[in-house]
């Protein structure tokens, strides 16, 4: 029987002739070897030297293949550039030949590997030495026929990048010995004739877009066989696209994704973009294997079988072929109902009344499902703001403006009736109808572009006008609320802060170093804390000692600058700074709600502080001298003489941090353990003990913040001792 098989064989091969780039001919005798056969079902790996072959290569004989005597369909594989060479190891030969492919597949995998068991198919890889050509692939081809049982009529040949070249030259030469061809990546282009060899074979090819010009010109060499002598017209478009060659209509039509169905003489599947690929995405489908395995030369293949679609509540019912791509349609919806999903199998979008099906290789059922109707939705639209979307008839809807540019505030929202025309934050009550909303701005009353919130920003009087270069932090919302006034805290720096600033970022690196723009700066907490009391800080730097005057005209400037609460002006200071804050409450407290000197180096005036009588204060420092005559005291007499006690407070060193607290209405002091900032008192001494820090635990605590915040000023203030 062996005998019968292999003369069938050579008689074909024989037919076909010699190629053109083969320099002598070779009969199929010459070509058998001793080649011994005892292994199926497994990836098996032969040199040259043990097999006979012209080269090495891997095999895969299918399972029954030693115990019967019938021929099988063969698939001969051709890898790329990175494949070529001469293996001197099977360990070796099997790594590259097994790298692409059918044999990559049986290699990975075990339904792979049962997959082509159940196709009954031989699949072989060989190794080239130079370029898959003609002349080297021929005599392999024959010996794999004189030395296996090979189907004539199911002759595969698969290649990718120069194996691709090399499948379309042997193609040329041989084609009416092949059942199908599929060239990938190739990049080498046709010589120009028509492919006569190759005429009524089915070929599947692929490559990106940036690489198809070689396929183009194999392709149009054959379709040139069919009259057709124009390169396939391919789109450059964002999804996988296959082109399909009708040898009847002498048409070339295109569908998306890669198609195996159908009867196309030659089809193209074309990925975007540029990569070397091509293979992998058909060698890694069952479709692309069914597709080959269907071919068969010199008869036409049985017609795909075809599975039945039924759709309940919609349009699409029928028979179709495996990978069909199917619309189905809902149908319309009953009177107080809308469409929900479709049911009981995969589609593109569930949700969608129209949408699409893959046909599965199974009878399938698909459901349109409905629900009950919601209420009527209109369309919000927002400019220049948030608030967007679908809403019923009554539904409040928040809206909020975008920030607006620089130099310019929110003025109001136009198009519809909201809650608060003047609020960049404000609700709609959603009518029945489609709704356009528009928030507008206008410049900004000042001249000082203000654009950030929530951060450190610096200003240099270069840029500003103002009497001193500053630093300031602005609470989140400050962009979005152009009728709301802010708290605003002055901190006044120590002595050794004080210069000239050339940089914004100096300016805040200088007074950021304690006080509250260093707890806003360095500790979230403590930033989300001002940002919650939505208090605007105001740091800024002086070159000499503080002058009440020039503060007072900065204070001017915040306010007609930025929208500054008039009624929680709150003035603290370090040191030198405390000095300051005391020179400027002498001078103006009565613009301020609140006065917190933290330690002060220059000495009171004398005369009592009548400005700052109505204005709570908080004095700091630590224990320095049994005399009373120090800078703090000498303020706090002054403060005292206002409210009728005109003595100096004297006490011995704590051991611990105690605060003095006045009662106005009867002159008396009282201490309390720690920094107490409880109660109503107008006047506070915290005194720490001897050479420890006074200025950073104040400034760290929350207490003291939450008194300076808690204080307002009022318009009707009444003291006993002075009405």
């Amino acid at each position: 029987m062996r005998s019968v098989v292999l003369s069938v064989v050579v008689a074909f091969l024989a037919a076909c002739g010699t190629g053109p780039e083969e320099t002598t001919a070779q009969a199929l005798d010459v070509q058998r070897s001793a080649v011994n056969i005892t292994v199926e079902d497994q990836i098996v790996t032969r040199l040259p030297s043990a097999s006979g072959a012209t080269l090495g290569y891997s095999e895969y004989l299918p399972p029954g293949y030693l115990t019967s005597t019938q021929s099988y369909p063969v698939i001969i594989h051709l890898n790329g550039m990175g494949e070529l060479g001469r293996a001197t190891t099977e360990a070796e030969l099997y790594a590259i030949t097994t790298r692409h492919g059918a044999l990559a597949n049986i290699r990975a995998s075990a339904t792979w590997k049962t997959y082509f068991g159940n196709k009954q198919v031989m699949v072989f890889t060989p190794q080239s030495l130079d370029n898959y050509s003609p002349a080297e692939l021929r005599p392999f081809v024959q010996f794999i026929v004189a030395n296996y049982r090979v189907d004539p009529t199911r002759v595969y040949l698969t290649g990718l990048s120069m194996g691709g070249w090399g499948t379309w030259r042997y193609a040329n030469l041989y084609g009416a010995e092949l059942a199908a061809i599929a060239p990938f990546a190739t990049n080498i282009g046709a010589p120009g004739n028509t492919l006569t060899t190759l005429k009524d074979v089915p070929i599947w090819a692929s490559s990106s877009y940036n690489e198809i010009a070689a396929q183009q010109a194999w392709l149009v060499s054959y379709t040139k066989n069919y009259d057709v002598s124009q390169v396939v017209n391919i789109s450059n478009t964002s999804q996988k696209l296959t082109y399909l060659f009708d040898k009847t209509t002498k048409q070339w039509t295109s569908q998306a994704g890669a198609v195996s169905t159908g009867t196309a003489i030659a089809r193209f599947i074309v990925i975007p973009g540029s990569d070397h690929t091509g293979w992998s995405e058909s060698y890694g489908t069952q479709a692309f294997w069914d597709w080959m395995l269907a071919q068969q030369r010199g008869t036409t293949p049985p017609p795909p079988t075809q599975y039945t679609l039924t759709v309940n509540s919609g349009a699409g019912d029928g028979q179709y072929v495996s990978g069909t791509q199917v619309t189905l349609t809902a149908d319309a919806p009953a009177p107080g109902y809308v469409f929900d999903q479709w049911t009981g199998a995969t589609v593109a979008s569930t949700t969608s009344a129209t949408t699409t099906l893959t046909m599965p290789a199974t009878a399938t059922t698909v459901t349109a499902t409905y629900r009950v109707s919601s209420p009527t939705q209109y369309t919000l639209t927002v400019n220049s703001g948030a608030g967007d979307g679908q809403y019923t008839s009554g539904t409040q809807v928040t809206l909020t403006a975008d920030a607006p540019a620089s130099g310019y505030v929110f003025d109001k929202w136009t198009g519809a009736t909201v809650a608060n025309l003047t609020s960049a934050t404000t609700t709609l009550t959603m009518p029945a109808a489609a709704t356009t909303v528009t928030a507008t701005y206008r410049v900004s009353s000042s001249g000082l572009p203000i654009t950030t919130e929530d951060q450190l920003v610096g200003r240099l009087t270069s840029a500003t006008g103002a009497p001193y270069a500053y630093a300031e932090y602005l609470p989140p919302g400050y962009l979005t609320s152009p009728t709301t006034t802010y708290p605003l805290v002055l901190q006044l720096h120590d002595s050794g802060e004080m210069g000239t600033t050339s940089t914004e970022a100096q300016l805040v690196e200088m007074v950021s170093r304690y006080g509250p723009l260093k707890l806003i700066r360095d500790n979230a907490t403590w930033k989300a804390y001002f940002g919650t009391k939505q208090a605007m800080v105001f740091a800024p730097r002086a070159s000499a000692n503080w002058d009440a005057t020039q503060l007072n005209a900065l204070v001017d400037f915040l306010i007609a600058n930025y929208r500054v609460d008039p009624s929680r002006i709150y003035v603290t200071g370090r040191v030198l700074g405390g000095s300051g804050a005391w020179n400027y409450g002498h001078s103006h407290g009565n613009r301020i709600a609140a006065l917190a000197p933290v330690g002060a180096n220059l000495g009171g005036p004398g005369p009592a502080l009548t400005q700052l009588v109505n204005v709570p204060v908080w004095m700091v420092d630590s224990w320095q001298t049994a005399d009373a005559w120090t800078a703090q005291h000498s303020w706090l007499r002054g403060l005292t003489k206002a409210y009728g006690w005109d003595q100096y407070l004297t006490f011995a060193a704590p051991a611990a941090t105690l605060t003095y607290v006045f009662n106005a209405t009867n002159d008396t002091w009282s201490t309390q353990t720690g920094a107490h900032g409880a109660g109503t008192s107008p006047l506070r001494f915290t005194v720490h003990p001897q050479g420890t820090d006074f200025g950073t635990p104040t400034y760290e605590a929350v207490a003291f913040w939450d008194w300076m915040f808690a204080q307002q000023r009022q318009a009707g203030f009444f003291h006993p001792r002075l009405n």
